[in-house]
């Protein structure tokens, strides 16, 4: 065997080898491509379980929150009726749906002038 033989055997032997290594690198960068795609979307869903969670958890706050508030204002406006205290519950959104509204509760009879009140 001459030296350019032995060089030819030596190179096809490092591109064989680089050959093989180039493939490995591919299966790798696919596995982790794949583990990437999967951990990814396990965040995602557990992010969205989280934040769906959270906003049961905050409305359900917030029912208790006006349960405990609407029964304070029974007990505190003497309201003769269930059908009174919605209709004034209506008002109450309405109000806070405007804002120059104002709400105005045991007025019977009242006499009220709204001229200069931007109620004409």
């Amino acid at each position: 065997d001459t030296q350019v033989e032995k060089q030819n055997v030596n190179t096809k032997e490092f591109e064989g080898q680089a050959a093989r290594i180039r493939a490995e690198t591919l299966v790798l960068n696919s596995l982790a491509d794949g583990n990437i795609t999967f951990i990814n979307a396990t965040a995602h869903a557990t992010s969205y379980n989280v934040r769906k969670n959270a906003m049961a958890i905050a409305l359900n706050n917030t029912i208790e929150a006006e349960k405990i508030a609407y029964g304070k204002v029974q007990e505190t406006l003497p309201f003769p009726d269930q059908a009174s205290f919605n209709r004034y519950l209506m008002y109450l959104q309405l109000l806070e749906e405007s804002n120059q509204a104002t709400l105005m509760v045991g007025m019977e009879g009242a006499m009220l002038n709204l001229k200069g009140a931007g109620i004409e």
